[in-house]
């Protein structure tokens, strides 16, 4: 968990070079405090009661300049080395990152290899429609009323799966992100009112947290219209003004001439969403 945190917090900032940077910089600023905090403890009993709140509350503000040390981790480098040592570190670090970059899939280092991308597929395959090329590029018709209709055996498992949290792994890459809010926000077949707030808890937190990560800007437009859907079902004033905003982020980037598939993904979900004896006028 602890790797996938990371791994989280470096695709935060921007899961580049500069969030390498960042990452390094706040881990070792941080272990040395927390070393010097250590060393300097008083570990009597009367010590320990007198310095517990004191050093807690220390290592909090330091943790506050570590990020602050961190985000300007260049300019803390060129400071470290003058004379131009520290551009030249800086180069050589860039280079040494971009060489293993092309060598290694840093997502498929850390925790992603528990994604099973086979089941991944199934579920978009599921839910929206193929263009020529093979592109995901229209929302299918299960997709719409996956909500009435029953599901294939191998989606009914994964769907199970997703509501019990053992598909933790798909929140770290896009498309699976995406396959598991679909998992969890269309298909809740069998599934008591209790149940459903929590799930509906569950995908918000998740949508959340792939927002907060950026996940979001690495998918598709269609894709995001799916993506931001637990937004737009809330009954929460500050969820239905962000999948507002988003959706209306969506039709600026597409221009007034694509713009209408967003406006039929609306009425696409206003349709399904009516009583089954409403939804066929």
């Amino acid at each position: 968990r602890l790797i996938t945190h990371l791994h989280r917090l470096w695709r935060s900032k921007s899961g580049s070079f500069y969030g390498m940077g960042y990452l390094v910089t706040f881990l070792i600023l941080e272990v040395t405090s927390f070393i010097d905090e250590i060393v300097n403890f008083d570990f009597s009993v009367s010590g320990i009661a007198a310095q517990v709140v004191q050093q807690l509350l220390r290592f909090f503000l330091e943790t506050l300049i570590n990020i602050i040390y961190a985000v300007i981790w260049p300019v803390w480098v060129l400071e470290w080395l003058p004379s131009g040592y520290g551009i030249l570190l800086l180069i050589v670090l860039y280079v040494a990152y971009t060489q293993i970059r092309k060598r290694w899939d840093l997502n498929e280092m850390v925790h992603i290899r528990a994604i099973n991308r086979q089941q991944v597929a199934r579920v978009l395959d599921y839910c929206f429609e193929k263009d020529a090329a093979g592109n995901w590029v229209s929302l299918s018709d299960a997709f719409w009323y996956g909500r009435r209709n029953p599901l294939p055996a191998e989606l009914t498992e994964l769907h199970r799966a997703a509501r019990e949290g053992e598909l933790e792994a798909w929140r770290q890459q896009p498309e699976s992100c995406l396959a598991l809010m679909l998992l969890l926000c269309q298909f809740r077949h069998a599934c008591d009112e209790q149940e459903m707030e929590r799930i509906r808890n569950y995908a918000l937190k998740v949508l959340d947290e792939s927002i907060k990560g950026k996940l979001d800007r690495e998918l598709p437009a269609i894709h995001r219209c799916a993506l931001y859907l637990p937004y737009w079902e809330s009954e929460t004033p500050k969820h239905k003004k962000r999948a507002t905003k988003y959706y209306q982020n969506i039709r600026k980037q597409l221009g007034e001439e694509h713009a209408v598939m967003v406006d039929d993904f609306f009425k696409q979900w206003e349709r399904s969403s009516r009583p089954v004896d409403q939804a066929s006028h």
